[in-house]
């Protein structure tokens, strides 16, 4: 079996002999997302965040969330390394609210005197905010870079969830412009997704991560053919996910890891596994120093956040959810995003979601033009399934943030490879792009349509029109 698979996972070459213009379709996913990007300013994240109409509707009633505003606030006015770059509690409305609501916050236990901070993450994910507010600062209140650069973060990854559908699709038999098209079809059902548009109020490092998740999927197709460039671009993504994000990078690894021990050994040697295991655990390295920093500088330091057996649900806890698989019940019956709302809550979507990468795996059996796009997609699948299955109490209270990381499997598992199998067989150019760009026309239109009823822009609109 592994030599069949290794026998079939060799890349085709290029129909249109474009393969020495790599940065062509780059572009083009750059400047559909940046077009993309601009229309949802233009209708449904049309908006004044400084408007009073705005203040009342979003930020007083907690849908705007302003956690990482006051994280950045705090870094500037005590220093980013004093914190060692973590979630400093301490002044936090969202924090103060949580002394008396959450589980793992008492607030007989909470001293004033003492440093709070956040020990399930490393906070660098609110770097890019920092870093932005500092050179646009004194021109751009920071309510307004916040969402920029939100929507800006889940730009990236819809590129590169777009370079990896595209990638996909031509390994599968797509010419360049075939797979363009269902590359670009990806990246516009992702980032007009409800999720990712609700990045607008509310960031979570789901939506960070997704970038070096997407990066490490997209240098997989590559450096399992050697190429070196690929490697180092394995190993930024490795390191840069275990930085965002060290559980959900742990899960990937281990999935990519089980995989390749079942489909390809070869890949785990020495020479081709230290690209991926080095850079994990120097990123693992520096979220350590972190915490070292904080606690050299503050021994008084108090970690807070909900324990391992309560994430995992194996305190026996049942107030926030019963059975193990009540995280993908919120998926069809809702409420998916936060707040009361359908948005989210679409059981055909997620039906999909859910069935694409193992479909994808299956036909892989006999259709072995599928075979090269297993690793990738069962990396990404897989690494949500672990996540999932073990943290079954986080997944069944946030859905609105750990569904992120199934879109990352199975929206390419959608356009990518059947669609460019399907095409490369077909002998009919470029049909099967066409009939996938039309049902991305009508899967854009409806999650930009669910987003506005549960997030309308009509309490601005007075304000907007004065103005």
């Amino acid at each position: 079996m592994l030599a069949s698979m290794s026998a079939n996972t060799k890349t085709p070459a290029s129909p249109d002999g474009h393969r020495g213009r790599p940065f062509l379709p780059l572009l083009v996913h750059v400047v559909v997302g940046v077009l993309v990007m601009a229309g949802l300013f233009l209708t449904v994240h049309r908006r004044d965040v400084r408007s009073p109409a705005f203040e009342s509707s979003w930020v007083k009633t907690g849908v705007f969330d302003q956690r990482w505003i006051n994280l950045v606030e705090t870094w500037k006015r005590e220093g980013y390394w004093n914190h060692g770059g973590l979630w400093k509690l301490d002044g936090d409305q969202w924090f103060e609210a949580s002394l008396k609501t959450t589980p793992w916050f008492s607030g007989t236990e909470y001293q004033p005197d003492r440093s709070h901070y956040y020990r399930s993450n490393s906070a660098l994910f609110v770097v890019p905010l920092a870093v932005t507010d500092r050179f646009v600062g004194a021109v751009m209140p920071i309510r307004w870079t916040a969402v920029l650069v939100n929507q800006a973060l889940v730009l990236v990854a819809a590129v590169l969830v777009g370079l990896l559908t595209a990638r996909f699709a031509a390994i599968c038999g797509a010419d360049v412009v075939g797979a363009l098209v269902l590359g670009l079809c990806a990246q516009c059902v992702y980032q007009t997704h409800p999720l990712n548009l609700a990045s607008y109020f509310q960031f979570y490092m789901q939506h960070a991560f997704a970038i070096p998740c997407a990066g490490f999927l997209l240098a997989l197709t590559y450096s399992q053919h050697g190429r070196g460039w690929a490697r180092v671009s394995l190993a930024i993504a490795t390191a840069a996910m275990v930085m965002a994000d060290l559980p959900h990078a742990a899960c990937t690894l281990v999935a990519w890891g089980a995989v390749q021990a079942i489909l390809d050994r070869r890949q785990l040697a020495p020479g081709k596994s230290i690209w991926v295991l080095v850079p994990a655990c120097l990123g693992a390295m520096v979220v350590g120093t972190q915490f070292l920093i904080a606690s050299w500088n503050h021994p008084d330091a108090v970690w807070s956040g909900s324990a391992l057996l309560f994430r995992t649900g194996l305190d026996g806890d049942t107030r926030y959810f019963g059975g193990a698989l009540h995280g993908y019940v919120r998926l069809f019956s809702g409420p998916v995003l936060y707040g009361k709302g359908d948005a989210g809550r679409e059981p055909i979507f997620w039906t999909v979601m859910l069935l694409a990468a193992p479909v994808v795996t299956a036909l892989a059996i006999r259709w072995t033009r599928l075979r090269c796009t297993v690793i990738p997609l069962a990396a990404a699948y897989g690494g949500f399934i672990l996540f999932a299955a073990a943290f079954c109490n986080a997944f069944a209270i946030h859905p609105y943030a750990y569904a992120v990381l199934l879109l990352l499997a199975g929206i390419p598992a959608v356009f990518g490879p059947v669609a460019g199998a399907i095409e490369g067989v077909s002998g009919r150019p470029r049909l099967v792009p066409l009939l996938s760009a039309g049902i991305a026309v009508v899967i854009v239109f409806s999650q930009l349509r669910e987003f506005a009823t549960q997030f309308p822009i009509a309490p601005d609109r007075t304000t907007l029109q004065a103005k």
